[in-house]
């Protein structure tokens, strides 16, 4: 006699549950205990010592929801109507395995599914249940992977009407369960339903999808494998519109391939209660959940308004203002709060700020949205169209104008339209900050900056485009890189008493002379360049203009002085404004000057004006921001301190003159979003607690960063990645003048990326970068693609897929592609790195690894001191760290200046040479290290398709024979999705 067993009684709030799972090897099933009757419904759970033939659940009386019995050996028959095959297929198999049950839920039977079909995939096997989106939904189902290393399974679940709304897809990668720092398993999720977690061959799991209701439009994910502790993913969104919760699919291949899957037992609830943090509760409660807030603000409102879609508020205080009453009265909406703004354009003068009182509940975040289908820009200035200029008529300005634009250039009065406040133009550098007072710096804030129609336009200069070459030296100028404290330990260095004060800049003849006349009238001239070498920039004041001797001096002097053939180019500048989209402003006069980048009445030409963020959030907690763009400001865009589980999903920043947007705290997310445009960094991320090794868990997802540090052009990143457990993960990075990614810290993943075009005017730098550190280790970068990264081809160095510079160590660099890169990959003197399993595709060289010894104690002093108080001032010998890095911390008693336990194997090339020696892996570190197995391919092994954006594998080159661990790289599933 079976056993009923209630498991929970939730009187009113649950709806409908469904459990289906296996049962015995018998075809015919035995009779199911009636549910009785009851005035609420009751979860039942049927148990028994040996395994259950048959499971059922009910609403109220006999209204079953799902009922089924797995099939004896087969698809043919054995399905009761709630259990499908789809596509019924020869080489798809259904079987109940005896010899299988599952360790959480040993009492039930296990079915083996099977897809045979090598060539394609599709066969799936699908069970039906009934609920509604109103209600909240939770499946919980065991399973395994077995067989084929190529094998990635999906669950989905689906509406009715065959709408996709989950898709969960697990990549079988025989991955290590742990990473340094983490385990794998927690670096899954991403947007719009989908979410793909490595898991390993042989070994079970369960996993929980619970699904919010429609209104709330999220899922959380917790992935357990037997015997380990559960990995939650929170907080992602559903954006896929359901009809209803209608069936779950198992799909044993989601790839061309074989693919088996075992499952167990299977568990649908539906209607359950998800107060106090998503758990089930013994709530006995007849009170209806308040409906969420939503307070709507629309910029063109006129009168104070009351929040009221009728009557929205004018400007996003006012809902803050709200908001935070609530808080702090206690009167927080239960199911959070929208504030959805109506489209158009919000003018900022001053930074919107949030802090603690502003913040919503975990599961009721507080979420600032654009209205369904229209455009809503914050921007920090001032907006404007060709109507409002006008012909220049000033006789003095005409003169002054090249001949080939003076019917052209157009003139907008800036105080006529109120605006008197112009800033000035910041002076900016690699290696310059350190000394603004000493050598007459102005850092900081951009200047103004003009757009049109979104494009930058470009202050005046000479060349129009490219760079010129410096002429003769006639006097090199203080090199203010000796000056540094932390040059002090080499010969090179300046003590403060023998310094030029003021500091002097330097002298160099140009060689156009005929140029000079004009720019000596210009009242602000500016000098930017590359002035020594191809990886330090300096923009500079002009002190005189020497038309006689054909020589240019500079008011301060660069990082490291100054030589003949370096590139510069010189910029504001009235006398250069000969080109379609360049500009000059006149601070005496504030009268703007445009060359328009064409005629068109419609443009948009936004002036930059306010000198703070658009957005400020000071220890905020769950805050959304969805399909918001922020615009035109001289500073960071947005800035984000201390933050927690705050979320950008389909935002746009770009057009700032500083970073776009900076996230420190605890799973804080940019998602599906685009940062462009930039004066400096793209995105900067920061958050963990690195004495223990906490995760900071902020992420990067499937968004596009591009046209950054268009400025400030060197060291400032695409995405800056600090703090300790950072996640990014299917971006695109493009058009950047020097380095890509930027890594600092600890136990980061990079995976899934897809980066190019990047280091496209500078040498002695790479896509991604780390410099200078023996603790900053425990970080992978996987699965990634670099293509066409070939940097400044005159240099003396070549640029690189991924640099670990300096001694920088305990990096794993795995699965990732290259194709078209000058070097593929730079270890320069760095411990416990390993480069295994990539692949180089006309690569010029696979890959540098060399022994700092000698240099560490010549041009590398500087580097050498900085590895030792990084190490000194970090907690390297304490028992967390200790654990997690196990050989730091007897770095200083194992020859820390050699390059040891670094691994260079089991890697793939194709007409990419790898050199041995002085110029590329050094003996050396052969000699400490493992380097073997790095194979030369006959055939191409596969090609970048530039219509999917994909890199296409090529089986027939005999590349995972070669090395079959490359199979397990998901290469579809690298860039943006």
């Amino acid at each position: 006699m079976k056993q009923l067993k209630t498991i929970y009684t939730l009187p009113l709030l649950i709806s409908a549950v469904g459990l289906f799972s296996g049962c015995s090897d018998s075809s015919t099933t035995e009779p199911v205990e009636e549910i009785p009757v009851v005035d609420s419904p009751t979860i039942v759970e049927l148990v028994e010592s040996t395994k259950v033939t048959q499971a059922v659940v009910g609403k109220i009386s006999t209204n079953i929801l799902l009922q089924s019995s797995w099939a004896n050996d087969s698809t043919e028959g054995g399905l009761s109507p709630s259990w499908e095959v789809l596509p019924e297929s020869k080489s798809q198999s259904l079987q109940i395995d005896s010899n299988q049950a599952s360790p959480f839920s040993p009492d039930f039977a296990v079915l083996r599914l099977e897809d045979n079909n090598a060539q394609a995939s599709g066969a799936s096997l699908r069970g039906r249940f009934a609920s509604t989106v109103q209600d909240a939904l939770r499946v919980t189902f065991d399973f395994r992977l077995e067989g084929h290393s190529t094998n990635q399974p999906t669950f989905v679940l689906e509406d009715s009407e065959g709408t996709r709304g989950l898709f969960f897809t697990l990549n079988n990668n025989n991955y290590p369960t742990t990473i340094p720092g983490r385990n794998a398993i927690n670096r899954t999720g991403s947007a719009d339903g989908q979410l793909v977690a490595p898991v390993q061959t042989g070994k079970w799991y369960q996993a929980e999808l619970l699904i919010w209701p429609a209104d709330v439009g999220y899922y959380t994910v917790t992935l357990s494998e037997y015997g380990g502790e559960p990995v939650r993913v929170e907080s992602l969104p559903l954006r896929h519109k359901l009809k209803d919760f209608s069936s779950i699919r198992f799909i044993p291949n989601t790839q061309s391939g074989e693919g088996t899957i075992l499952i167990g037992k299977v568990l649908v609830e539906t209607g359950i209660d998800l107060s106090l943090a998503g758990e089930l509760r013994k709530i006995a409660s007849t009170e209806e959940t308040p409906v969420q807030q939503t307070i709507w603000v629309d910029a063109a409102a006129e009168g104070s308004g009351d929040g009221s879609q009728l009557r929205p508020y004018s400007s996003l205080e006012a809902a803050r203002d709200r908001i935070r009453e609530w808080n702090r009265s206690g009167r927080y909406p239960e199911e959070g709060v929208v504030v959805e703004l109506a489209g158009g354009i919000y003018n900022r003068e001053s930074t919107f700020k949030l802090t603690s009182d502003d913040s919503g509940e975990w599961n009721r975040p507080v979420v600032y949205r654009a209205a369904p289908g229209s455009t809503v820009r914050l921007i920090g200035g001032r907006s404007f169209q060709l109507s409002d200029f006008r012909p220049v008529q000033d006789s003095a300005i005409l003169r002054r104008l090249p001949n080939v634009s003076r019917g052209s250039v157009l003139q907008l009065d800036l105080k006529s339209k109120g605006i008197t406040e112009y800033g000035e133009l910041p002076l900016y550098g690699h290696s310059m900050s350190a000394l603004q007072e000493q050598t007459q710096w102005r850092s900081g804030t951009q200047a103004p900056e003009l757009f049109f129609d979104e494009v930058p336009m470009t202050l005046a200069r000479w060349p129009n485009e490219g760079f010129a070459l410096t002429g003769k030296i006639i006097e090199r100028g203080d090199r203010i890189r000796d000056w540094m404290d932390d040059s002090k330990n080499t010969e090179k260095y300046v003590p403060p008493a023998e310094r030029n004060n003021p500091p002097k800049g330097f002298i160099f003849e140009v060689d156009a002379p005929e140029r000079l006349p004009q720019w000596k009238e210009e009242s602000d001239l500016r000098l930017y360049g590359y002035w020594f070498f191809n990886w330090s920039d300096q923009a500079l004041s002009v002190a005189e203009v020497d038309v006689d001797q054909s020589t240019v001096q500079s008011l301060q002097p660069s990082a490291y002085a100054v030589k003949t053939g370096q590139r510069y180019f010189a910029y504001n500048a009235l006398s250069e404004l000969d080109v379609p989209g360049e500009w000059y402003l006149d601070r005496h006069s504030g009268v703007l000057y445009l060359y328009p980048l064409n005629e068109s009445s419609t443009a948009t030409i936004d002036l930059s004006l306010m000198d703070q963020p658009l957005l400020k959030m000071d220890q905020v907690s769950y805050v959304r921001f969805e399909g918001i763009e922020f615009v035109g400001t001289r500073a960071d865009g947005i800035q984000v301190k201390q933050g927690t589980e705050v979320v950008f999903d389909h935002c746009r920043i770009g057009n700032v003159g500083g970073t776009g947007i900076r996230l420190d705290g605890l799973r804080n997310r940019f998602q599906n979003g685009e940062v462009f445009q930039t004066g400096r960094m793209g995105i900067r991320l920061d958050g963990g607690n690195r004495a223990l090794l906490i995760d900071g868990e902020n992420v990067v997802i499937n968004s596009h960063i591009h046209h950054y540090a268009r400025i400030e052009k060197t060291y400032q990143a695409a995405i800056s990645i600090n703090g300790v457990g950072q996640y990014v993960a299917h971006c695109e990075v493009n058009y950047g003048a020097h380095l890509g990614l930027a890594i600092s810290g600890n136990n980061h993943l990079i995976e899934l990326n897809h980066i190019y075009d990047v280091s496209r005017e500078t040498d002695d730098m790479a896509a991604i970068y780390g410099g200078r550190s023996w603790t900053s280790r425990g970080t992978v970068i996987r699965h990634n693609l670099f293509r066409d990264i070939t940097g400044y081809r005159n240099g003396t160095h070549r640029v690189s897929g991924i640099y670990l510079d300096d001694g920088f160590s305990g990096t794993t660099v795995t699965g990732n592609v290259f194709i078209n890169v000058a070097q593929g990959l730079m270890f320069n003197g760095g411990r416990e790195n390993r480069a295994q399993h990539n692949i180089f595709i006309d690569v010029e060289n696979t890959m540098r690894a060399t022994d700092m010894t000698s240099a560490f104690q010549t041009w590398g002093k500087v580097s050498w001191g900085t590895l030792n108080q990084d190490l000194k001032s970090s907690p390297y010998m304490t028992e967390v760290w200790k654990k997690a890095y196990p050989r730091l911390p007897s770095i200083l008693q194992d020859e820390p200046n050699k390059p040891k336990y670094s691994v260079i194997k089991d890697n793939a090339r194709y007409q990419s040479p790898i050199i041995m020696g002085a110029t590329g892996i050094h003996d050396s570190m052969r000699a400490v290290g493992w380097v073997e197995n790095n194979l030369e391919l006959s055939q191409r092994p596969g090609h970048y398709d530039p219509d999917s954006g994909r890199f296409i594998v090529n089986p027939a080159c005999g590349l995972f024979e070669a090395i079959p661990e490359l199979q397990q790289v998901p290469f579809l599933y690298i860039g943006r999705y």
